[in-house]
């Protein structure tokens, strides 16, 4: 085997650009590139990329793919969706002005809270980011199935997308190899069940209205554990908290709200090496 050889100018600055922008270069770029090979010139072509809109929509696409953003609700008519897009340009912006990864986590789990208005409320939107049952039952069984299913997407996706854990496969029952409990698991969900979510209308500077998610602290709660996942058998009442395996939960229980500022300080915390490792080995997957 033999180490390949150096790229061409031509299809180094075409792969450049591919991977920092996802679009090609012009000709005119092409060119003057082709004509000036220099490592000075490259590393100026870098830097421009880098400072490019177009590096925030590459990069913030694959976040959005993780989010589970969507232009629909999903589930079974998944009706148009039209009010998510700020969240979109969030994370789009985020990553155009460099945003600490710590604080990018936070934002989108307590953003209303850090920063409350248009930026906290549209960071936030990725936990509303999700399907939407849109054909509930009637019955009050329903009802309540329903609310469970919708705080085991939300649990699902952050454990998943910030430190690489499904907490959700635990909702119903132990499982004998899986670290996580249930226990853990309605701890965790504890947290989204005190949290509302719900749309605005808002009238934007044409007089146009649209909506938009909020997301805010409700009721404060702690779930019992819904023994195999039915809402009418209720075991023990769970304090709302972290997982045990990434903490000490049993000396620790979240007392400031809906406990998603302190959920958001633990899962970005620089103790809580799992959420950077993840994070890293996701960049590396998009390379």
């Amino acid at each position: 085997l033999q180490p390949s050889s150096m790229a061409d100018p031509r299809t180094q600055i075409r792969r450049l650009y591919f991977d920092l922008t996802g679009l090609p270069p012009g000709p005119k770029e092409i060119k003057e590139f082709e004509s000036n090979p220099s490592d000075e010139a490259y590393r100026k072509i870098v830097n421009e990329l880098l400072e490019s809109k177009h590096y925030g929509e590459r990069w913030g696409r694959h976040w959005l793919d993780i989010a589970r953003f969507g232009e629909s609700d999903g589930f079974e008519r998944t009706n148009p969706r039209n009010n998510l897009w700020p969240f979109r340009d969030w994370v789009i912006s985020a990553l155009n002005d460099d945003m600490p990864y710590d604080e990018f986590v936070r934002m989108q789990i307590a953003g209303d809270i850090i920063k409350p208005g248009t930026e906290g409320t549209s960071a936030v939107a990725f936990l509303a980011a999700g399907l939407h049952n849109t054909v509930v039952g009637g019955s009050e069984f329903m009802k309540k199935t329903a609310r469970q299913d919708e705080l085991e997407e939300i649990t699902g996706a952050v454990g998943q997308t910030f430190f690489g854990l499904t907490v959700n496969c635990a909702r119903c029952h132990d499982h004998k190899y899986d670290p996580i409990s249930t226990a853990d698991y309605h701890a965790f969900a504890g947290v989204f069940a005190s949290t509302a979510i719900h749309k605005r209308e808002i009238v934007d500077s044409t007089g146009g209205k649209s909506h938009i998610h909020i997301v805010k602290d409700g009721k404060v709660q702690d779930l019992p554990i819904f023994k195999r996942g039915d809402v009418t058998d209720k075991g023990e009442v769970i304090p709302r908290g972290f997982l045990e395996i990434l903490s000490d939960r049993g000396s620790k229980k979240y007392t400031n709200g809906s406990g998603r500022l302190e959920l958001a300080n633990e899962i970005a915390s620089s103790e809580n090496p799992l959420t950077a490792r993840v994070a890293v080995n996701r960049i590396w997957q998009s390379l």
